[in-house]
């Protein structure tokens, strides 16, 4: 049986997991813009998605959908694996 404090503990793991998973996504996203010479505006516009969303994507304070995350492996001409790398 799982006492409170370690159900506490796991949760808190997995929010910081997940802070850094968003973090090397966004990092990753940022690499394949400024490969391809790219404005977070002229990206937002290709995938059909406000600037601030990039933005905050690239800074890791939001997720993006699976559906995001195609439009931009198809803009960058790379696969998920791409974006997933060093996660």
């Amino acid at each position: 049986m799982v006492n409170k404090l370690s159900v506490i503990q796991m949760r808190q793991q997995i929010a910081e997991r997940q802070q850094q998973v968003r973090f090397s996504i966004g990092q990753n996203l940022k690499k394949y813009r400024e490969e391809k010479g790219q404005t977070q505006v002229e990206l937002s516009d290709l995938v059909g998605i406000e600037r601030t969303s990039v933005t905050n994507i690239e800074a890791g304070k939001n997720n993006m959908t699976i559906e995001q995350l195609l439009y931009f492996c198809e803009v960058f001409e790379i696969t998920p694996n791409d974006l997933l790398k060093d996660v």
